[in-house]
C-alpha cells in the first residue's frame, strides 16, 4: 500500500497526462499487479495500468525492450526547467531488478506416449507458464517419443524474464513398457507374444502358409514364399483366416465362435473380434466407452513399429506390438501398400460379403475400424484365448 501511494503521488507531481516530461520505466509491477508505469511510445513516454501492459506486452505502447533500454532517460518539458530523479519512483522499476530464468532438472525417465510433466521454470522465483516456454532438446512433454534427452533448455517468450534462456539439469530417458509372454511355436515359426491390457498377442503377423494364403511379390502375390512373406507375415482372405470355406460369398455368422473363433490360429489362440480389437484400442489411447467397432486417433501411434513405415510414419511401439505396414492384396493376383499401410481382419461379419479389419496408415496415428470384401487378403494377428 504505502509503494501505491508513493506512486501515486510521484505520478500526480510528475503530471502523467503530460508525454514529454516523463521518465521511461518498463512494464513491471514488482508482484503487486496493482498500480502501472509511464511507459515509452514514439520516443515519448505514456502512462498505463500493469495489466493492460503486460497484456499487450509493452505493444503498442512500446516494447519492454524499448522501456527498459530508456528507463534511465528523463525528459523535460520544454516549458520546464525542473529535472527529474528517477528517486521520486518506487525502488522496484526495472532499472533496479535484474531478471534470472531458472529450469529445475527433468525427470530421470518416462514412457513412450505417455504425458511427462516438464521441469517447472521460474523468473526471479515466480513459475512461468508452460504456454510463455520454448524448448529445444526437449521430446514432446504430451506424447514423447522413445530416447535419452540431455542439454535441455528453455528460454521464455513473454514477461520479464522473455528473451532469457536456462539449461535444466539431468537426463530423461524415454523407453517402452514392453511384457512379453510366453513364446509359441506353430506350424514350423516361433511368435514372442506381448501382454497388453490383460491380452496376449502374438507379436509379428501370422506366417503359416496354409493353403490359399498368399505372399506379396512386387506387386503380384505368390504362393511360394518371399522376401515381403519373411518381414510381414503371410496375407489371407476371410474365409482362409476364419477356417470357413465358402464364407467370402455368404453370411456365415452360425459357424462363428461367439467367444472365441480359432480359425487359423494355433490351439488356445483365435482371431480377434471387433470387441477384442477395442479393448486393445481403448487401452494404448486411454479412453473408454462401448462404442464398437471403436476407431482410435492415437492408437496406431502407441502400435506402430519404430522403423518399417514409409515417410516417417513410425510409431513409438510403448507395447511391443510392433505393426507392420505389409500392405494387402486381391484375389486377383494384385498387390501393394507394403510399406505404407497394415489390415487386419476381424472375426466380426458386416455382411454377407464384407468382414470388419483394423487398419493403420503411415500418415497418421488412427487406427481405423473398417470393413472390405471377404476376398481380400490381409495380414493375421493371433490372439490367446
Amino acid at each position: 500500500m504505502r509503494k501505491l501511494l508513493i506512486l501515486f503521488f510521484a505520478l500526480a507531481f510528475l503530471g502523467c497526462s503530460n508525454n514529454d516530461d516523463l521518465p521511461c520505466f518498463k512494464c513491471d509491477d514488482g508482484g503487486s499487479g496493482s498500480y502501472g508505469y509511464c511507459l515509452l511510445y514514439n520516443s515519448h513516454c505514456s502512462y498505463m495500468s500493469v495489466s493492460d501492459c503486460n497484456r499487450n506486452s509493452g505493444m503498442p505502447f512500446g516494447s519492454s525492450y524499448e522501456c527498459e533500454s530508456y528507463s534511465s532517460v528523463f525528459r523535460s518539458s520544454s516549458s520546464s526547467s525542473v529535472t527529474y530523479s528517477s528517486s521520486a519512483f518506487i525502488s522496484s522499476s526495472s532499472s533496479s531488478i535484474t531478471y534470472t530464468l531458472a529450469c529445475a532438472s527433468v525427470p530421470t525417465t518416462g514412457i513412450a506416449g505417455m504425458a511427462i510433466t516438464a521441469p517447472v521454470v521460474t523468473c526471479n522465483g515466480t513459475t512461468v507458464s508452460s504456454d510463455d516456454l520454448y524448448w529445444t532438446g526437449a521430446p514432446n512433454w504430451n506424447n514423447p517419443d522413445t530416447g535419452t534427452y540431455s542439454g535441455i533448455s528453455v528460454q521464455a517468450g513473454y514477461g520479464n524474464c522473455s528473451g532469457k534462456s536456462a539449461i535444466c539439469g539431468g537426463t530423461l530417458a524415454i523407453q517402452t513398457v514392453i511384457n512379453y509372454g510366453t513364446p509359441v511355436t506353430y506350424q514350423g515359426e516361433t511368435y514372442k507374444t506381448v501382454v497388453i491390457g490383460g491380452q496376449t498377442w502374438f507379436q509379428r503377423n501370422l506366417n503359416y502358409a496354409v493353403a490359399g494364403s498368399k505372399c506379396g511379390n512386387g506387386s503380384s502375390l505368390s504362393d511360394a514364399n518371399t522376401t515381403t512373406c519373411d518381414t510381414y507375415g503371410r496375407l489371407y482372405d476371410w474365409e482362409t483366416a476364419m477356417k470357413l470355406p465358402g464364407c467370402n460369398s455368404t453370411f456365415c455368422s452360425s459357424q462363428i465362435d461367439a467367444k472365441h473363433h480359432q480359425g487359423i490360429c494355433p490351439d488356445g489362440w483365435h482371431i480377434p473380434s471387433n470387441a477384442d480389437w477395442d479393448k486393445l484400442m481403448r487401452y494404448v489411447d486411454g479412453t473408454s466407452g462401448t462404442e464398437s467397432p471403436y476407431h482410435s486417433p492415437t492408437a496406431g501411434r502407441y502400435l506402430k513399429a519404430t522403423s518399417g513405415w514409409n515417410n516417417g510414419g513410425n510409431g513409438v511401439d510403448t507395447y511391443g506390438f510392433s505393426a507392420l505396414p505389409g500392405g494387402y492384396g486381391y484375389s486377383g493376383g494384385y498387390f501393394d501398400d507394403a510399406g505404407n499401410g497394415g489390415d487386419w481382419w476381424s472375426a466380426s461379419e458386416y455382411h454377407s460379403i464384407y468382414a470388419y479389419s483394423r487398419d493403420m496408415t503411415y500418415g497418421n496415428e488412427n487406427a481405423y475400424d473398417n470393413y472390405y470384401g471377404k476376398s481380400a487378403l490381409f495380414s493375421v494377428r493371433c490372439l490367446q484365448d
